[in-house]
């Protein structure tokens, strides 16, 4: 056998290796994302409004000394000029107090839950500084998550309703850490992470596959055999990849990953422990693949400066350099906009948890704003900006001096529109997700 059909042979197998990486990108994702089936990662501080008004009251009824310092220090002080005591005022205070605590248990087992629902909402609120997230020990909660013990003990509730001679009352309340035994059971409660999921399982998919095609087309096969353009170095390119990923992580970490644990946006204690590795790897393997499109951007536009002024391109070498520009540009583009896209529907997913809508509300906003995904989306269109605006320019230049500025260009301002929606995808796939937000509340 020849070496051309020995050559031609193996590229009879390209269909099978893209269909075998394919198949183990995927599985690799939904290991990383969703696990087993009966993994435990999935967890949630439960919020039952029923049970900490129920606790609330119990605590009420105890505390004796609660109706007599109210009586004390509010009452009696501006009584003395009725000549009242404390023994005069204290017995109607303490029977009122229990007349409402009476109130609120009928109201607790006779509404249903729409009515509780609207009952509730404007007077039962946490105390935010009260709530010290990352005190929360999931690790240990995953490890008992059948026991009582795991929970967030610092959480300082306020109930707040007229019927009480004190207006308000204010305990803190063990919050129970639920750990679901099936994944299932979680993405049923709380479906936009249903979604998301989804979402990063395709990213992580497409990342894998196109880091190893980006690198065969790079390094391998750099050129089309009937294209004869400057050949670069193999450390020229590497160089220029290293510096891109270094600047990708760079942006991971200021915008995603930040510098301190306690104070970062996405906490792992809201409902999955093992969150920051999901992310850290998933971010890596996206901004390593945008960096390697960039990288090919970049490598265009030095074999274009590096050509001769006075050369006449071929038609062929122009319409290659403009479709190898296209598909790096594209392919950046997608993956940016799904990576903003994906990050806008988890930020909605985190807001749908009972225990971030009571936080929103106690806060009067959310404690992981839906904005950010806008300045995500900007971020990594200007990212694009910054490649797309030379590489056009040259390109275009390109044209105007080779054989192919004669031909029909009546097409051009329609690819070249087409061309900046690709680098506005991001920040579009952020306005969108916005409105999407506003419009569902």
């Amino acid at each position: 056998m020849s070496p051309g059909n020995k050559f031609s042979s193996l590229k009879d197998f390209r269909l099978l290796v893209v269909l075998v990486l394919g198949a183990a990108a995927f599985m690799f994702s939904m290991k990383l994302v969703i696990g087993s089936s009966q993994d435990t990662r999935f967890h949630e501080i439960v919020w039952d409004s029923r049970a900490v008004v129920s606790e609330m009251v119990t605590k009420a009824g105890n505390d004796s000394a609660l109706i007599t310092d109210y009586v004390k220090e509010s009452v009696l002080p501006y009584e003395t000029g009725k000549r009242q005591s404390m023994d005069s005022l204290l017995p109607s205070y303490r029977a009122a107090h229990l007349k409402a605590l009476s109130g609120i248990k009928q109201k607790i087992a006779g509404l249903n839950d729409s009515l509780w629902d609207k009952y509730i909402e404007t007077r039962l609120f946490l105390v935010p500084d009260s709530t010290n997230i990352d005190c929360l020990d999931i690790d240990s909660a995953k490890k008992c998550c059948t026991k009582d013990g795991s929970c967030l003990d610092k959480a300082e509730v306020v109930f707040m309703d007229t019927s009480f001679p004190l207006k308000q009352m204010k305990y803190k309340i063990p919050l129970p850490v639920k750990v679901y035994s099936c994944v299932d059971q979680f993405l049923s409660k709380y479906p936009l992470f249903g979604i998301w999921a989804l979402l990063l399982v395709i990213q992580v998919t497409l990342f894998a596959f196109f880091i190893t095609w980006l690198l065969v087309l790079l390094f391998v096969r750099s050129h089309d055999k009937n294209v004869e353009l400057i050949q670069l170095s193999i450390w020229v390119k590497l160089a220029y990849m290293i510096v891109l990923v270094v600047v990708g992580a760079g942006l991971y970490h200021i915008l995603l990953e930040g510098t301190d644990a306690g104070n970062a946006l996405i906490k792992r204690q809201y409902f999955m422990a093992e969150i920051n590795q999901v992310f850290r790897i998933a971010n890596v393997m996206g901004y390593l693949t945008a960096g390697l499109c960039l990288a090919g951007i970049v490598f265009s536009l030095i074999e274009i400066g590096k050509a001769d002024e006075d050369k006449m391109f071929t038609k062929d070498e122009v319409e290659y350099l403009e479709s190898r520009f296209k598909h790096f540009l594209t392919i950046a583009g997608v993956l940016l906009s799904l990576a903003v896209f994906s990050t806008g529907t988890f930020i909605s997913a985190l807001n749908s948890l009972d225990f971030i809508k009571v936080l929103t509300r106690s806060l009067g906003h959310s404690p992981v704003p839906n904005d950010f995904v806008l300045l995500y989306g900007l971020a990594h269109t200007f990212i694009l900006l910054i490649f797309y605006i030379p590489a056009r320019y040259m390109l275009d230049k390109l044209k105007t001096g080779s054989d192919v500025a004669a031909e029909d260009q009546s097409w051009l301002p329609i690819k070249k529109l087409a061309q900046l929606a690709v680098v506005g995808s991001p920040l579009l796939a952020g306005m969108f997700q916005t409105l999407f937000e506003m419009f569902s509340n």
